[in-house]
């Protein structure tokens, strides 16, 4: 049986649908959601920019949030799968 007190939380989640899983998040800590953090998710998680500046806080999260598959090798993606197939099982990915 999982523990109550925790939450699992994946970045994947988070990135195609910030003001949902921020939602989930407060409902979680069982504390209201102050509506500055919408806006706060929007301007900085719907930009238009893929890469922008290296170090900047704003970019489109669910167009990044896969980019990694982009930039390692079949060989490489195949060996964090065999690795870490036990946790990423655990987590719910397929």
């Amino acid at each position: 049986m999982r523990d109550k007190r925790v939450k699992t939380f994946r970045f994947e989640d988070y990135a195609t649908n910030p003001i949902k899983s921020a939602e989930e998040i407060y409902e979680f800590l069982g504390a209201g959601k102050p509506d500055i953090v919408n806006q706060w998710i929007s301007q900085n998680t719907y930009g238009d920019s893929v890469s922008a500046d290296t170090y900047g806080t704003s970019r489109n999260s669910s167009a990044i949030v896969h980019k990694w598959k982009t930039n390692l090798s079949t060989n490489e993606i195949q060996l964090i799968n065999t690795v870490c197939a036990e946790t990423l099982e655990l987590l719910g990915y397929s």
